[in-house]
């Protein structure tokens, strides 16, 4: 980060809180990056239920759970960046509420990685995705 005042920082991205949170800038892969404290770290989770078989992220899924609740499996697929340009670096978790195992799949053309399984084992399982490169995302 630079050496730049607070004041510049809120001049340039007037949209800062001014409630005393500290605001902070930082550069990653070339992208400035700027926010709040308390907006980037600690966050709660916002909660996207899905009672369905199958279900395709959208960009609002970036930060949230995606709480999966069927008797039967769940197909959570991860589309191409072409349908929904997540930024690299987003994170989405997602988790088991019903007894249906829920798996994350790619849709043509990304590639998931998954070390441990891209499938929850039991209901309250859950997991993570991060995208870690353009199509490509790993199950954590």
């Amino acid at each position: 980060m630079s050496n730049q005042k607070l004041s510049d920082l809120r001049t340039a991205h007037p949209a800062a809180p001014l409630d005393g949170s500290e605001l902070i800038e930082f550069t990653q892969a070339g992208q400035s990056v700027a926010g709040v404290v308390g907006d980037l770290v600690g966050a709660p989770l916002g909660i996207n239920s899905q009672l369905g078989t199958a279900y395709t992220l959208v960009r609002a899924d970036a930060g949230a759970d995606v709480v999966c609740n069927n008797a039967a499996a769940i197909t959570l697929t991860i589309p191409a960046d072409a349908d929904v340009a997540f930024p690299i670096g987003t994170v989405v978790h997602y988790s088991q509420a019903g007894t249906g195992v829920v798996t994350a799949v790619g849709a043509a053309g990304v590639t998931v990685r998954a070390a441990n399984g891209a499938s929850t084992t039991a209901r309250y399982d859950q997991r993570d995705l991060v995208k870690k490169a353009a199509n490509v995302w790993w199950v954590l």
